[in-house]
C-alpha cells in the first residue's frame, strides 16, 4: 500500500511538475509576445510622434514663409504708393505755382462761339444757358465753390 501510495504520490508530483513547467513555458511565451508587441507599439508611437513633429515644423515653416512674403509684399506696395504720392505732391506744388500763369493764358486764349456750341449739342442755346457759359468763362472757380 505504501508502494502504491508512493507511486501515486510520485505520479501526482510528476503531473504537478509537468503542469508547472508548461505553465512557466506559457508564461514565458506570453511575456515574450507581450514584450514584442510593446516594442512594436512603442516603435509605431515613436514614428507617429516623429511624423507629427515633422508636420508641425513644416506647417510653422510654411506659415513663416507666408508671413514673410506678405510682409515684403505690403512693404513694397506701401513704398511704391509713397513714391507715387510724392510724385503727385510734387506735381501739385508745381501746378499751384504755375496755376495763375496757366489760368491767365487759358482764359485769354479761349473764346466761346455760340454757333459751334449749338452745332455740337444739336440744339439752340437759350439766353440763360449762354449767360451761364459766359460767366463760367470769366470765372471758372464759381463751379467749385459751394
Amino acid at each position: 500500500m505504501n508502494e502504491n501510495y508512493l507511486i501515486y504520490a510520485d505520479s501526482v508530483l510528476i503531473g504537478k511538475n509537468k503542469i508547472a513547467i508548461v505553465s512557466q513555458a506559457l508564461q514565458a511565451d506570453y511575456k515574450a509576445k507581450l514584450f514584442d508587441n510593446q516594442l512594436v507599439a512603442n516603435k509605431k508611437e515613436a514614428q507617429l510622434k516623429l511624423k507629427q513633429l515633422k508636420l508641425i515644423y513644416s506647417l510653422m515653416l510654411i506659415g513663416g514663409l507666408i508671413f514673410l512674403i506678405l510682409f515684403f509684399y505690403f512693404r513694397f506696395h506701401t513704398k511704391k504708393n509713397q513714391a507715387k504720392r510724392d510724385l503727385l505732391l510734387d506735381e501739385i506744388t508745381k501746378l499751384k505755382s504755375n496755376a495763375n500763369k496757366d489760368l491767365m493764358l487759358v482764359s485769354s486764349k479761349f473764346e466761346l462761339v455760340r454757333e459751334k456750341i449749338e452745332h455740337s449739342i444739336s440744339r439752340k442755346l437759350n439766353e440763360t444757358d449762354w449767360k451761364v457759359l459766359t460767366i463760367l468763362l470769366e470765372d471758372p472757380h464759381l463751379v467749385i465753390k459751394k
